[in-house]
């Protein structure tokens, strides 16, 4: 399982903002059908929230609206960054500035560009998707100890919850009193 804190380091700050964005945030509910209701929608976790991004990587800095002209890039290298996160299967963090939106992980989920001959600028649509890291949280087996031992029973205490509670639950299963 990877932290958020592995992709810190992966920025990647657009030249030119898009006009606008819009994001898609779905829901994974199911609809059922019961005798005594009829169809129910039964409530889930929402989907993972998608956005497209159309704009364009200028050939050069030397325009108003381009953000960050004292670190300028060409459009090389942006296209080689997104081709990187793909196939390194690696999340970014996107930083929205200029709209009031939170910063979230998101993978690369396609990336269509084409050349623009007039005037050499790459213009290119960017779909992202949240990322949520994932994966099996591990957990320490601890060993039950004797609680009491009776004459036909031994009773364990469980690590979580008191120690009455897991005599009161044994006996209610196992004991015949």
């Amino acid at each position: 399982e990877r932290e958020n804190s592995d992709y810190e380091g992966v920025s990647l700050r657009l030249p030119v903002l898009p006009e606008q964005l819009q994001f898609v945030r779905g829901g994974d509910n199911v609809s059922s059908s019961t005798v005594k209701h009829g169809e129910v929608n039964v409530l889930r976790r929402p989907k993972l929230t998608t956005f497209q991004i159309d704009s364009f990587f200028p050939r050069t800095g030397e325009r108003g609206y381009v953000r960050g002209r004292e670190e300028f890039y060409s459009p090389d290298y942006y296209m080689t960054m997104l081709t990187w996160l793909q196939d390194n299967k690696t999340p970014a963090k996107a930083v929205f500035s200029g709209f009031d939106i939170e910063a979230m992980y998101v993978s690369v989920e396609s990336f269509t560009f084409s050349y623009n001959h007039a005037d050499d600028d790459i213009t290119y649509s960017l779909s992202l998707k949240e990322y949520r890291p994932y994966g099996a949280n591990s957990r320490r087996l601890v060993a039950l100890k004797p609680l009491f031992s009776g004459s036909n029973a031994t009773a364990y205490c469980c690590p979580t919850g008191t120690p009455k509670d897991f005599v009161q639950y044994w006996r209610s299963r196992y004991c015949e009193w």
